[in-house]
């Protein structure tokens, strides 16, 4: 049986462990396929990977600044 997220339950970011009182928030997935949930902090690490990954793909040049940034 998939789990369920009560109001009184207390969610645990799936990457690094830490709780819902531990981050500043959690991003919880759809339920269907069970509960996957993301902190702020893992959002913020995967985020820099990210990027990083895109600089060393273009040369290690920034990317372009849109005109208003």
């Amino acid at each position: 049986m998939m789990g369920t997220i009560k109001e009184r339950d207390v969610v645990f970011c799936s990457f690094c462990g830490k709780d819902q009182h531990e981050v500043e928030c959690i991003v919880v997935g759809p339920e269907p396929r069970g509960i996957t949930a993301i902190c702020n902090e893992c959002i913020e690490i995967a985020m820099h990977t990210v990027i990083s990954v895109r600089i060393k793909a273009r040369g290690n040049s920034l990317p372009d600044r849109k005109e208003g940034e």
